[in-house]
């Protein structure tokens, strides 16, 4: 009850316009909310997967699954789309090109196998560059969430330095940033028209968009859908990369400013301790104050989303929901996972990279490196259906595929053991999401 009547709450404040009211509600209520992830995550069957783990209860668990699926709507949509895509391939040549030759996935690949493998498949780096500056110049950047936001920051940059601004003035310096962001946009729109041919003649995209046109003519991307949208109907559905998913980005910004503020200044803090230490031999006598600390702190902290993780040799290894930025320093990261579930896996997906020589290529073709390993953050959503299964897709998938594909007996307790084995070191499995969110509950969000 108490939890509906907060929702609708927050709600209200952000149609009436109190978005700082309904940021500071929110925060307020994170631990009421993250006891009510961790009560529906306590309730979900246990896989067994987790420290420590358990042979005999992943063996139910696998169980669990199978009587689940069985009788699912989309179990039975995907053994008809099966004998479809089957079909395609055997007539199509272009269909067998793209799972035989290109795909290297044989004569007749699993409609989900072959969806994945097409999902990771590049369409060439200049296909991305030319994609990052007519994304940076399609974006509306500047919401009236965001704008509140420029004008409270102008505000307090004002109350701080002592030097007054009248509303005025205020309104003169947002519509400046307004009017540069466009000329910005502009430019990236001329750099997109410029570039588009080269973009078109690169082998790599040709490749691309022959592999799209093979899996659109033989009828494969409608089975894909319809998979989709039965996905969505039984309450799996994907999340949106669309104005709820923006909006979600700035609530979730909104929330971790102050946190993200204090890291500023424990970082400006270390950084003039160390000259401090270097140089104090030479210093008679400091001004004690905290304005140039302050000052050191960019004001226009911000974030952007659509970003990508890059290796050492240039090549796109993975996505980013949210980046957090002080000027072009990369000082925290927000990953959303619609399952809650799904927490612990958010971590697992970013760790490697934020720890080694990866950067971080954002949308308007920016290449940031990082100096220091940045604040981690996952957000989630408290579920508005019952979860059947409860476990991250990578998991399920590697229980279906070796259950279905590899036929791997239920009721073989030696070859079952060695499947939680393999499954627990491909996806390096060790802490349930609720340890998780136990053990990092200053790390988790959830948003309404």
């Amino acid at each position: 009850m108490l939890y509906n009547v907060l929702q609708l709450t927050i709600r209200a404040l952000r149609v009436a316009g109190l978005v700082s009211v309904a940021t500071g509600l929110l925060r307020w209520a994170q631990p009421m909310l993250q006891r009510r992830v961790l009560h529906i995550l306590d309730r979900l069957p246990p896989t067994g997967l987790f420290d420590p783990p358990d042979d005999v209860v992943f063996g139910e668990y696998c169980r669990h699954v199978l009587r689940t699926l069985e009788s699912s709507p989309r179990t039975e949509y995907l053994r008809s789309a099966q004998t479809e895509l089957a079909a395609a391939c055997e007539r199509d040549p272009e269909m067998h090109w793209l799972s035989v030759e290109l795909l290297q996935l044989g004569a007749e690949p699993q409609l989900l196998q072959l969806c994945e493998a097409l999902e990771r498949l590049s369409p060439g780096r200049l296909y991305l560059e030319w994609h990052g500056h007519r994304t940076y110049a399609d974006a509306q950047r500047f919401s009236d969430h965001v704008l509140d936001e420029i004008r409270v920051g102008m505000r307090r940059k004002a109350s701080r330095t002592g030097t007054p601004r009248s509303e005025h003035d205020i309104e003169d310096g947002v519509q400046r940033i307004i009017e540069s962001d466009a000329a910005k946009r502009a430019h990236r729109a001329r750099l997109a028209d410029a570039m588009w041919p080269r973009v078109e003649a690169d082998p790599d995209y040709q490749q691309y968009q022959r592999a799209l046109g093979a899996f659109e003519a033989s009828g494969a991307a409608e089975l894909q859908r319809r998979y989709r949208e039965m996905d969505q109907n039984v309450g799996h559905g994907r999340r949106s990369r669309g104005s709820a998913f923006e909006e979600r980005a700035h609530t979730a910004f909104l929330l971790l400013e102050p946190r993200l503020r204090q890291r500023l200044r424990e970082t400006n803090r270390h950084h003039h301790d160390h000259h401090h230490h270097q140089v104090e031999s030479t210093i008679i006598e400091a001004p004690q104050n905290n304005t140039d600390e302050e000052q050191q702190i960019d004001p226009n902290l911000h974030y952007v989303t659509g970003s990508t993780w890059i290796d050492e040799a240039g090549n796109m290894v993975g996505e980013l929901d949210v980046v957090f930025l002080n000027g072009d320093e990369v000082i925290g990261i927000v990953e959303f996972k619609s399952n809650c579930y799904e927490i612990a896996a958010a971590e697992r997906q970013h760790l490697v990279k934020m720890q080694g020589r990866h950067s971080i290529r954002t949308d308007d073709g920016r290449r940031l490196r990082l100096t220091e390993r940045p604040l981690f953050f996952v957000a989630t959503l408290i579920p508005g259906h019952e979860y059947l299964l409860g476990a991250e897709a990578q998991v399920v998938a590697a229980i279906t595929d070796a259950l279905f594909g590899e036929q791997i007996d239920i009721n073989d307790h030696e070859r079952m053991a060695q499947l939680a084995h393999r499954i627990r070191d491909d996806l390096a499995l060790t802490e349930s999401p609720q340890d998780y969110m136990r053990r990092n509950p200053d790390h988790v969000l959830v948003l309404l």
